[in-house]
């Protein structure tokens, strides 16, 4: 039950996939799939607390949930990648490479292992053509998965590709269309690229996630030309992120600047828009550590 949940991720169905895991704990409390699966759900909803102690928490309580995955079972592929993705929110890349290749490869037929493998490790090492051979792997073992066109599309936009980009995350919306962070998120971003702001404002309001809405919604308002209100949406946006932000801003890859400073956001031809856009090398890094998809490596459901 908790991972038929797991595999439609809203905020709520996250939370029901948490205490279905937890029941299935209390009646055996040595079954490490459930605690993989617990952790995946944990650090997710991770995403949606308001203080920096919560999410400190949520984070413990996930970790200690995967490492008591693999001390259980060291057989069990979701154990390693579910840590794998926590690793990473550390800075800890050879340990989190370690343990997604461990999972892909004791279970190299798992459509969510591959996206793990092109989120964790590939995409922060800037090999974005490789990362999208990896989603559209597991858009192959699993056309069903919204989570799978969901990354897919996602990459393809971050690699400069809007056309593909939006074909591929519309299809993940056709599959699942109550999921209102992943794919709304890099749809929005899309129709934004292609100079469609109307739509992008539409499309926006699915984002469940405050920031990432408020920040969308400003900078399609911008591109009305309702420059006052947009900078209203702005200074909300900012007021959202700012303790969240303190606390799990994503680390740079070794020699990179931070994803959080000027240099690593959007390459525009005007500062403040996104006009002609052109991903930038380092805020593709920025992007994903926003993106909710890494945060589930278990199914490729989404």
């Amino acid at each position: 039950m908790g991972k038929q949940f797991a595999s439609r991720p809203t905020p709520d169905n996250r939370r029901r996939a948490a205490a279905a895991y937890e029941k299935a704990l209390q009646l055996d409390p040595q079954f490490a799939p459930a605690w993989a699966g617990l952790a995946g759900v944990t650090f997710a909803l991770s995403l949606y607390v308001e203080t920096a102690t919560a999410v400190s928490e949520g984070y413990q309580r996930a970790m200690a949930a995967a490492e008591k995955a693999v001390a259980l079972d060291p057989e069990l592929a979701d154990g390693y990648a579910v840590r794998g993705s926590l690793r990473i929110d550390k800075a800890d890349w050879a340990g989190a490479r370690a343990d997604v290749e461990r999972a892909l490869a004791l279970n190299p037929g798992s459509a969510g292992l591959h996206l793990s493998y092109a989120w964790i490790i590939l995409l922060p090492l800037g090999r974005l053509p490789e990362a999208i051979r990896e989603a559209q792997k597991a858009t192959d073992l699993d056309p069903l998965s919204a989570g799978a066109w969901s990354s897919l599309g996602t990459l393809y936009m971050l690699s400069g590709q809007p056309g593909p980009a939006q074909a591929a995350l519309e299809r993940s919306l056709r599959i699942f269309p109550e999921q209102n962070v992943p794919a709304a998120m890099a749809l929005s971003a899309t129709l934004l690229f292609q100079k469609k702001p109307s739509e992008t404002l539409a499309m926006a309001e699915q984002i469940a996630f405050e920031p990432m809405r408020l920040s969308m919604k400003a900078l399609a308002l911008h591109d009305l030309g309702r420059k006052v209100k947009a900078a209203g949406w702005s200074t909300s946006s900012s007021r959202a992120t700012r303790t969240r932000a303190r606390s799990t801003s994503p680390r740079p890859m070794p020699g990179s600047a931070s994803p959080t400073s000027p240099s690593s956001g959007w390459t525009a031809s005007t500062p403040g828009t996104v006009r002609d856009w052109r991903p930038s090398s380092r805020s593709t890094r920025s992007f994903a550590a926003c993106t909710p998809t890494r945060a589930s490596p278990l199914s490729s459901r989404r």
